[in-house]
């Protein structure tokens, strides 16, 4: 498929069913696992990443915003 058009075309065949499953799959290769259906556990992470910055601390340092 080289176009948007050609593309519209083969969604627009597809059950509703199979474009759920298109949509859940983009979300999760997005990183919007809540949005798909999946809940994400991060405590099992606890411990097993050292922060040296507090993470809003740099969101704040790297977008430029006033602390």
């Amino acid at each position: 498929m080289t176009t948007k058009r050609e593309l519209h075309e083969a969604i627009d065949q597809l059950s509703d069913e199979q474009v759920q499953k298109i949509i859940q799959v983009v979300e999760i290769l997005q990183g919007d696992f809540s949005r798909a259906g999946y809940e994400v556990d991060l405590s099992r992470y606890s411990g097993v990443l050292h922060l040296t910055e507090d993470p809003l601390t740099y969101q704040q340092r790297l977008r430029g915003e006033w602390p």
